[in-house]
């Protein structure tokens, strides 16, 4: 069997120079980071034996908190075992956390609402709202900027999860209309 390298996902804030990583692998495990985009400095954060889902997980847009979505088949805590939990980015140590209704949840993201609420009317312990992201694909980068390609098949109207197609994404070029600019030869 020929060994897989893990998998890693990247969550930028929105108004912070500051990234979520996520490593998944070895293969029951999970890891999260944080990330400098500035300095170039990496802080390694915890491990987790279970798994993480970057998708429907998020940063807070000042890059301080991280809303995971999270399934350990073991955990033995009021949530179950498929919960969202709230903590210090790069820890996993949940600040408030709360069960969902298994891994078909779509996760959570933050909102710039302050003094937010989370499911159950519960004050969240950051200075951010949490909303439940809508069904979608790519739900986490079309927050972030990123458009669906001209080119991307339509949703189908019976399609709730938006999981019977192959969906396309682009992020546009700062400044720029088409493709890059040519070099003088």
């Amino acid at each position: 069997m020929t060994p897989v390298g893990p998998r890693l996902y990247v969550v930028p804030a929105t108004h912070a120079p500051v990234a979520a990583v996520f490593r998944r692998g070895p293969s029951r495990w999970s890891h999260v980071g944080r990330w400098d985009l500035e300095s170039g400095h990496y802080e390694p954060g915890a491990w987790f034996a279970g798994r993480l889902f970057p998708r429907r997980s998020d940063v807070s847009p000042d890059g301080r908190w991280l809303c995971y979505f999270a399934h350990k088949p073991t955990a033995g805590w009021e949530h179950g075992d498929a919960y969202v939990a709230i903590s210090r980015l790069p820890w996993l140590n949940s600040l408030h956390a709360f069960g969902t209704c298994g891994t078909w949840t779509r996760g959570y993201h933050f909102t710039e609402e302050p003094a937010g609420a989370a499911p159950g009317g519960v004050a969240l312990p950051v200075p951010f709202g949490l909303r439940a992201t809508q069904p979608a694909q790519f739900a986490t980068e079309l927050r972030r900027g990123w458009i669906e390609a001209p080119d991307s098949p339509p949703r189908a109207a019976g399609d709730t999860w938006d999981s019977a197609r192959r969906a396309r994404i682009r992020k546009p070029s700062p400044g720029r209309r088409g493709s890059a600019p040519r070099t003088p030869s």
